[in-house]
């Protein structure tokens, strides 16, 4: 009695698959595919700063925000409230910040890219934010003449559009009639 062995192919192993998992047998090697998303660097960047930007001038503000919600009209566990949702604001964005970073670490393609983009604004941020005052001094120094003259007449042209009063006489009105 001879018996023949034959080499055993990738549709063999789905016919064992499916008689062992129906469920699990699919086209089980095409379910590993690389990364088909699209890639935004700059864009990515971009929310990376606004976001961390924001965050960070939350995180670091925190007297300015109370004293600022002390000063309006909220009831006190209203500004409880709001100062809670800033601070659980924070946190969040402290670990979507770890996840974009494991992200970056773990994935390939178009979401690689666009976590190392807004790990990228969000360093460019707290450099922006945690930069010394003298720094900005210095570079406005390095301005010339003629761009120093241009911002000086587009600030008065702002002072003279926006008078200092101007924004106390806004009356805030709701289509609801309150």
């Amino acid at each position: 009695m001879a018996q023949s062995f034959r080499k055993l192919t990738r549709r063999d192993f789905q016919k064992r698959a499916n008689r062992v998992a129906p469920g699990y047998a699919g086209d089980l090697l095409s379910k590993v595919q690389n990364d088909q998303s699209p890639s935004h660097p700059i864009l990515s960047a971009g929310m990376g700063f606004l976001w961390g930007y924001l965050t960070l001038s939350i995180a670091t503000r925190r007297a300015e925000i109370e004293g600022s919600l002390t000063q309006g009209s909220l009831p006190a566990q209203t500004q409880h409230w709001v100062m809670m949702a800033l601070a659980a604001f924070v946190t969040v964005s402290a670990v979507m910040l770890v996840l974009h970073l494991i992200r970056m670490v773990i994935l390939r393609g178009g979401k690689r890219s666009n976590s190392r983009g807004v790990l990228i604004g969000a360093v460019l941020a707290g450099g922006v934010i945690y930069s010394p005052p003298e720094l900005w001094e210095t570079g406005g120094l390095l301005i010339d003449a003629k761009t120093h003259s241009l911002l000086r007449g587009a600030s008065e042209q702002v002072e003279t559009i926006l008078p200092e009063g101007v924004l106390d006489r806004i009356i805030y009105a709701s289509s609801m009639g309150r």
